[in-house]
């Protein structure tokens, strides 16, 4: 760019602007689903496109149920392809999320999560999208590279299995017979870092 003559080359990360339509149908969506200006929402995106990078869905309804018991609503986010996961988190659930699976364009998702005060998260499409809105993130990670991937955010906290598998350290795989660098991931882990930001 600097050879181009751009002088600044300041950034703000990625960055997606939701339309006032998108806005409009977000609003409208909580509004359908009761939330209120003081409720305090998590947001749940338990899909990926590459399943190695998948949490278990169980653990994902352990994480939201301890937070509902804190007094937060949760909302399942994600694609039509992610709507099974769903339906076999919110299974394993006692208290009652919000479904938002399968509702939104990229835009209309964003418009959405920025009424979240946490993204709970696998490495996924969402996940970047909730970064885009400078919305804080938890983030499991297991086969793939955050330095490749990302988030390149500051907000946010990379959750990794303890201690760490180096199963992948030549490449990610996209297929694993013991998917150690998720199994090793606890719900506890996810639970302090969630606390973390909940608490600023």
């Amino acid at each position: 760019l600097a050879q181009l003559g751009v002088k600044d080359l300041s950034n703000n990360g990625l960055e997606i602007f939701p339309s006032d339509d998108d806005k409009k149908i977000a609003d409208n969506f909580w509004q359908e689903q009761h939330v209120a200006a003081d409720d305090k929402l998590i947001g749940f995106n338990i899909g990926s496109a590459v399943k190695t990078k998948r949490w278990a869905p169980e653990r994902f309804a352990q994480v939201a149920d301890a937070l509902a018991a804190k007094g937060y609503k949760t909302v399942f986010f994600g694609g039509i392809m992610d709507e099974e996961m769903v339906k076999e988190a919110i299974g394993f659930m006692q208290t009652k999320p919000i479904i938002a699976t399968g509702r939104f364009t990229i835009g209309q998702l964003a418009a959405a999560m920025q009424r979240c005060k946490l993204i709970i998260t696998n490495d996924s499409g969402p996940m970047h999208v909730a970064i885009s809105q400078k919305v804080p993130i938890v983030a499991m990670y297991g086969p793939s590279s955050p330095e490749l991937y990302g988030p390149y955010t500051k907000d946010a906290t990379l959750v990794t299995a303890v201690p760490p598998c180096t199963g992948c350290a030549k490449g990610m795989k996209h297929e694993c017979d013991d998917m150690q660098c998720m199994t090793r991931l606890t719900v506890e882990q996810v639970i302090e870092a969630a606390e973390k930001w909940l608490a600023k």
